[in-house]
C-alpha cells in the first residue's frame, strides 16, 4: 500500500510540476498524502506558497 501512495504522490507532484511550468507560476505548490481520515482532501495557501493534501493510510497491515 505505501508502495502505491509513493508512486501516486511522485505523479501528482511531477504533474503539478508540469503544469506550473507551462503557465510560468512561480510560488511553489506542495502536495502531501496524509494518514488522516479526519478530513478527505484540502488545499490552503501560505504566505507564498499553496499546499494540496490528501488523506490516505500510510501503515503497512500487521498481517502483510
Amino acid at each position: 500500500m505505501k508502495r502505491s501512495l509513493d508512486t501516486i504522490s511522485q505523479r501528482v507532484t511531477y504533474t503539478i510540476r508540469m503544469v506550473t511550468s507551462q503557465l510560468s507560476i512561480t510560488y511553489p505548490i506542495h502536495f502531501g498524502i496524509i494518514d488522516d481520515f479526519g478530513f478527505n482532501a484540502f488545499a490552503t495557501k501560505g504566505s507564498e506558497e499553496y499546499f494540496i493534501g490528501l488523506s490516505g493510510y500510510h501503515r503497512e497491515s500487521e498481517n502483510s
